[in-house]
């Protein structure tokens, strides 16, 4: 019927920090649950227990751009790859499909402006 259900509440920050979240992707084999924090300049990911529908934190990596904002997982599930509005570039992780674990890669793109997004 198209309705939603509230079934958990995940906190991305701790107290008082300004984390900020930016853009959510589930992974392609839908086991871990990836999220930017523009102020903190992370990406954060979680564990997708589908059988009792809660996450796990498993882990947290600096964006290495400032103000990571949008970012998408390669069909293939290997890659993560993040635009960074304030330090305007592009950055890349190697992603363990295993662990969820985010590898980063050594070069970051730049960009001729503010990076708004992905395509």
């Amino acid at each position: 019927d198209g309705s939603v259900e509230v079934i958990e509440r995940v906190p991305l920050r701790e107290k008082n920090s300004g984390a900020s979240p930016a853009d959510v992707h589930i992974s392609p084999d839908y086991r871990h649950l990836y999220v930017s924090l523009r102020n903190n300049n992370e990406i954060v990911w979680y564990e997708v227990d589908s059988d009792l529908l809660r996450l796990k934190q498993l882990g947290r990596v600096a964006a290495i751009g400032e103000g990571p904002r949008y970012f998408a997982i390669s069909t293939d599930g290997l890659y993560l790859a993040v635009s960074n509005t304030n330090s305007r570039s592009f950055n890349c992780f190697q992603r363990n499909t295993e662990t969820g674990e985010l590898t980063p890669l050594e070069q970051s793109l730049p960009g001729g402006g503010p990076v708004i997004g992905l395509a």
